[in-house]
């Protein structure tokens, strides 16, 4: 009885000599041997691998079996023995005898490893997709939706998916200023297997009380009478010339600058300018509405397991409150760094953006500011951006997030 369980146990060590490839054999100290297994003894299950170092012959006793979970796109789901897989096919060991599955029609795949009769243990080493696959790196979207029926919800927004190929997404921490906010996508085609994917998505996002945060430069000349006071206590003034003074500054999108009624005076005792204060008036809060589209590529890391994501998308805008179309066109990119850690990086263009550690320098969002007696120069800033950060999945329901650019941190589930 003992022969024959280490039969069934190795199994897939027999299979694989007759395949004539490359294998991982996963030993119960928790070393792992990588090589081409020569013989299989069916009795014993001692196994003689031909490896980089030489020969070496290992028990049967002493070798882990590994397990899969497929799950298969029409739904479906099997488990089993792993007893042979390449670019293209499993073949699994399972309860109704040897089944091969085709990869183009698998969804994803769970690894483990049985010690005997004993529970399963998941491989976090070896995975092909891992526990977080997102719909948005940063804010921005990828090619993928929610699966159907999956609720998300953060500190700043919920989200539920209809169907897998349609969600609806909200800012709900908007609400509560009056801004009802819908960001319905829907994902034209998605295509490819496990090895190498693509998908394709659109949608758009409506707000009907929201104020963008993007940036216009406004500048204004004013004229100012150059002269002195012959008596101070009395206000008695004494004109001597005219002056230009200016203003300009990066003010939100739909901002005004309120024209000054007072008099604007220079004193040619002092070049002080008096009355010189400008009123920057924000804009109300309107309709404002993004278009935006996401082409995500995905492909399999063979060597060290996971997946990495490219994704291209672009965003046409337009806020009611402003004449000029808005646009913004992105590269975000996401490594699997383990089966529960992320990390992400992009590189966007936005004319209209100004990272939040240069608003203050250079006078970004006053309510007000200053006239000077020379034409202010428009200061630079770096029209493209960048950001870093990592998201991690806790479990199967709970995210962190930590990433550079504001918001920095992030918690979020999936249900």
């Amino acid at each position: 009885m003992k022969k024959l369980f280490i039969s069934i146990l190795l199994l897939p060590l027999i299979f694989v000599v007759s395949q004539e490839t490359q294998k991982i054999i996963y030993l119960k100290s928790g070393d792992r041997v990588t090589g081409e297994v020569i013989k299989v003894d069916p009795e014993t299950g001692d196994t003689k691998v031909k490896t980089d170092f030489g020969i070496i012959e290992i028990k049967g006793t002493d070798i882990l079996k590994e397990v899969v979970t497929v799950f298969l796109k029409k739904g479906d789901k099997i488990s089993g023995s792993l007893i042979y897989e390449d670019s293209e096919i499993l073949n699994v060991q399972t309860i109704f005898g040897i089944i091969k599955i085709d990869k183009e029609k698998v969804k994803k795949i769970d690894y483990g490893l049985k010690k005997d009769e004993e529970s399963i243990k998941e491989m976090q080493n070896k995975f092909i997709i891992g526990d977080e696959r997102q719909i948005d790196v940063f804010y921005d979207p990828t090619g993928y939706c929610l699966e159907m029926g999956t609720l998300y919800f953060s500190g700043l927004s919920w989200g539920f998916g209809i169907t897998d190929k349609f969600q609806i997404t909200s800012r709900w921490s908007e609400y509560f200023i009056g801004n009802f906010n819908i960001r319905p996508k829907f994902q034209i085609f998605k295509s490819g297997d496990l090895d190498n994917e693509q998908a394709l998505a659109i949608g758009f996002h409506f707000h009907n009380r929201a104020l963008p945060n993007k940036y216009q430069w406004l500048e204004k000349t004013y004229m100012a009478e150059v002269g002195h006071y012959t008596d101070y206590y009395y206000g008695t003034w004494q004109k001597t010339g005219t002056q230009p003074v200016y203003y300009g500054a990066y003010e939100r999108i739909g901002s005004k600058i309120i024209s000054n009624n007072n008099d604007i005076r220079i004193r040619d005792d002092g070049n002080y300018i008096e009355n010189d204060w400008i009123e920057i008036e924000d804009p109300e809060r309107n309709n404002y509405v993004e278009f935006f589209t996401a082409y995500t590529i995905s492909k399999a890391r063979q060597k060290t397991g996971g997946r990495i994501y490219h994704t291209f998308g672009a965003y046409l805008s337009k806020f009611a409150s402003y004449d000029k179309l808005l646009y913004k066109i992105y590269y975000a990119g996401a490594v699997d760094l383990s089966k529960k850690l992320i990390f992400n990086y992009e590189i966007f263009y936005d004319p209209f953006y100004v990272e939040w550690w240069n608003r203050d320098d250079f006078g970004f969002d006053y309510d007000d500011g200053s006239l000077q007696t020379e034409r202010p120069e428009k200061p630079y800033y770096n029209k493209v951006h960048f950001d870093v950060g990592f998201i991690y999945a806790h479990n199967d329901w709970l995210r962190f997030g930590i990433h550079f650019q504001p918001y920095v941190f992030g918690i979020y589930m999936k249900f």
